[in-house]
């Protein structure tokens, strides 16, 4: 590298970042939880596209960090078949990027749906998930996982 980090490059962005999606997709079935302990039952509109973005978002995010540790341990040196060009976990990785933007695309177009029907906490809980995917798409774009 030739110079300093540009703002979006810096460690600390990119852990906030991490952080930010992580704790967000992660805080929709906390959500869910605590809605159980409620006493209310029955999925919400819009539930289902915003489990899939939860799962997806978490096992991206979780997958790219074992990855990338892997990598550093081993010296990145690719470990198994190369496909396309790429290993194997990274197109792995990639897939589940492209589901995450699926899913977000989904959940947010449910959500826009349902509107009307949706209660605060319903709203809280599809924000938590949709704000992961926001922090979520451009450091996936960062780190390649969303190119072809």
């Amino acid at each position: 590298m030739d110079g300093p980090f540009a703002w979006y490059e810096s460690p600390r962005w990119q852990l906030a970042a991490f952080a930010i999606f992580l704790t967000a997709s992660l805080g929709y079935p906390s959500a869910a939880i605590v809605r159980r302990l409620r006493g209310r039952r029955g999925a919400p509109p819009a539930a289902q596209p915003a489990r899939r973005l939860a799962i997806t978002v978490t096992a991206t995010a979780l997958g790219f960090l074992g990855y990338f540790c892997v990598l550093i341990l081993t010296g990145a040196y690719v470990i198994g078949p190369v496909v396309l060009g790429r290993p194997v976990p990274w197109l792995v990785l990639q897939l589940l990027a492209g589901a995450t933007v699926v899913a977000a695309v989904a959940t947010a177009t449910s959500a826009w749906r349902h509107r009307r029907e949706l209660g605060l906490g319903d709203r809280v809980r599809l924000g938590l998930v949709l704000a992961s995917a926001v922090a979520f798409v451009p450091w996936a774009a960062y780190w390649g996982l969303l190119m072809p």
